[in-house]
């Protein structure tokens, strides 16, 4: 993998990390709904596989556009490499 993709996953991971996290909340949400015990609290938690979708599409748009910018050359430059030219 060159530059240019490790700049893609870097950008991109914590977009796939909060969807299988949305992913494994909605699986475990599922199986509280048999537990009378946890009925309760399902109605305020239920909220939460919601919220992590809009945060992964948050930390999708933001990462894009600033790629995007950066390609356009009016982004920042890297700090690390001190790459700022697509290729």
């Amino acid at each position: 993998m060159d530059q240019w993709g490790w700049v893609a996953v870097r950008a991109y991971a914590p977009v796939a990390f909060m969807l299988l996290a949305a992913m494994v909340a909605d699986a475990v949400l599922s199986d509280w709904q048999a537990s009378p015990a946890l009925a309760g609290l399902l109605s305020v938690v239920r909220w939460a596989r919601l919220l992590m979708v809009v945060t992964a599409l948050v930390l999708l748009v933001i990462p894009t556009c600033r790629l995007l910018q950066w390609r356009r050359g009016a982004g920042t430059d890297c700090p690390h490499c001190g790459g700022g030219a697509w290729p």
